[in-house]
């Protein structure tokens, strides 16, 4: 009886250790599913740990997720309330919005694509992985922030940045122009020698000049999705940049 029940607790242990196994190997595969996607049909989709953000091209759609073991459920959905100029577009988001409202949905990822299935093992959404830029690229200003906060404007027209694949870099600015060398390492980033001419402009365009190459001075890393370059300060945004059309 001894052995019979020391063979039926290693059993035990044995059958636990495995369901533990399988448990965290599926929260592990579960996480893949974070971060942005493409939408394909139209649209693109950011989920975070329990939250989720998406767009068509018009209006935001959000709300609460939740993940476990290859699951999505979505929660109700909120949106932005912008009159949209483009029916297509309205139409893309509304039916995503059905779509995805208070819905669960499995998912299997292969590779750079994530297939989201209904209960009845049908496949409602695709989405794909984003092809993201390379650094070494032209790049104009969108907004920067200052001790203001975010802002965009008028004067930032001809502000921008190029990398170079020698380590170089030109900047533009609203009123003078520069270069210096940068030296970029696991999305890490800094610059360096950095000079400028010293054209004399109106007052406005100098305000400007100081709070993008002053933003610029603070940069130690970047993040690059789809076309927009994001130079951060310990992962706080302080540029952001689209590509030079």
């Amino acid at each position: 009886m001894k052995t019979n029940f020391q063979i039926f607790m290693f059993f035990l242990f044995v059958v636990s250790n495995i369901s533990c196994e399988i448990e965290k190997s599926l929260e592990f595969n579960s996480k893949g599913i974070l971060g942005d996607w493409d939408i394909e049909g139209g649209g693109i989709i950011s989920i975070e740990s329990n939250s989720f953000y998406l767009s068509a091209g018009c209006n935001t759609l959000f709300g609460d997720v939740a993940i476990k073991n290859k699951n999505l459920f979505f929660s109700t959905i909120a949106s932005t309330r912008i009159a949209c100029q483009e029916e297509e577009i309205s139409n893309r988001e509304q039916k995503l919005a059905d779509l995805l409202d208070n819905k669960n949905f499995s998912f299997l990822i292969k590779d750079d694509r994530a297939e989201l299935y209904n209960i009845n093992g049908e496949i409602i959404l695709i989405l794909i992985r984003p092809s993201n830029l390379n650094l070494i690229n032209e790049w104009s200003l969108i907004s920067l922030r200052s001790n203001d906060g975010v802002s965009s404007s008028v004067l930032d027209k001809n502000t921008g940045i190029i990398f170079l694949n020698n380590s170089e870099v030109k900047i533009f600015t609203a009123c003078n122009n520069g270069g210096g060398n940068f030296f970029e390492e696991f999305n890490n980033i800094t610059f360096s020698d950095l000079s400028f001419t010293e054209r004399a402009c109106d007052q406005e365009k100098n305000i400007r000049e100081q709070e993008f190459t002053s933003a610029l001075s603070k940069i130690n890393s970047y993040s690059i999705l789809r076309n927009i370059l994001s130079l951060e300060k310990d992962d706080i945004e302080y540029i952001r940049f689209s590509l030079k059309d």
